[in-house]
C-alpha cells in the first residue's frame, strides 16, 4: 500500500514539474534559434566595411544585431553572438583583416552583447532606458577595443603610439554611431516587444 501511495505522489510531482521544464526548454530553444539568426545578421552587416570603411567606424552596423540579439536572448548568449561574428567572418570568408584586429573586434562585440543583455534585464523597461543601455554598451565595447588594440600595438607590434591617435581614429568617430543607435535601437526593441519576440525579461 505504501508503494502505491509513493507512486501516486511521485506521478503528481512529475506532472507539476514537467510543464515548467517544457516551458523553460522551449524558451531556451527559441533563444538559441534567435542567437543563430542574430549571429548571421552580424556577419552579414560586417560586409558594410567593404563598401565603405568609414561606415564601420562611424555607424557601427555590426553592433546593431549584436545588441538586439543580447536584448532578445540575454547576456550570456549576447556575449557569444558578439564573440562569434568576427571569427566566423574570418574563418568562412577569408577576411583580409589581420588576426589581431579580428580578436579585438570579437571581444569588443562580446562586451557589447554581454552589457546589453544584462542591462536590459536590470534597467526599467522604458524607452529612455533602452537608449541608455545602448549608449553604455557601445561605450564599453569601444573602450574594450581601444584597450586591446593599444596593448597589442605596444607589446606585440613593437610600435609606440600615443593614446590620442586611437581615440581620434576609433572612439571619436564612434560617437556618431552611438548617437544614431541610441535612437534607432530603442524603436526596434519596442517593435520586438509588440511582436512578442523579446524573451530576455
Amino acid at each position: 500500500m505504501a508503494e502505491i501511495y509513493e507512486s501516486v505522489f511521485a506521478n503528481e510531482e512529475e506532472e507539476s514539474v514537467l510543464p515548467e521544464d517544457r516551458k523553460y526548454k522551449a524558451s531556451f530553444k527559441k533563444r538559441l534559434v534567435f542567437s543563430v539568426i542574430f549571429t548571421t545578421l552580424a556577419v552579414a552587416f560586417s560586409f558594410f566595411s567593404i563598401i565603405d570603411a568609414n561606415v564601420e567606424n562611424t555607424l557601427m552596423p555590426v553592433h546593431i544585431p549584436v545588441l538586439l540579439g543580447s536584448f532578445v536572448c540575454g547576456g550570456p548568449l549576447g556575449f557569444f553572438i558578439g564573440l562569434a561574428a568576427p571569427l566566423l567572418k574570418f574563418l568562412l570568408f577569408s577576411s583580409p583583416a589581420p588576426l589581431s584586429d579580428v580578436v579585438c573586434c570579437s571581444f569588443e562585440l562580446a562586451v557589447c552583447g554581454c552589457f546589453g543583455g544584462y542591462l536590459f534585464r536590470s534597467l526599467p523597461a522604458k524607452l529612455p532606458f533602452y537608449a541608455l543601455n545602448t549608449a553604455i554598451s557601445l561605450l564599453a565595447a569601444k573602450t574594450t577595443y581601444f584597450v586591446l588594440k593599444y596593448l597589442i600595438t605596444i607589446f606585440f607590434a613593437g610600435t609606440d603610439l600615443a593614446p590620442e591617435v586611437f581615440i581620434s581614429n576609433h572612439l571619436i568617430p564612434a560617437l556618431v554611431g552611438i548617437a544614431f543607435q541610441s535612437v534607432v535601437i530603442p524603436i526596434v526593441v519596442v517593435v520586438f516587444k509588440k511582436a512578442k519576440i523579446a524573451f530576455n525579461n
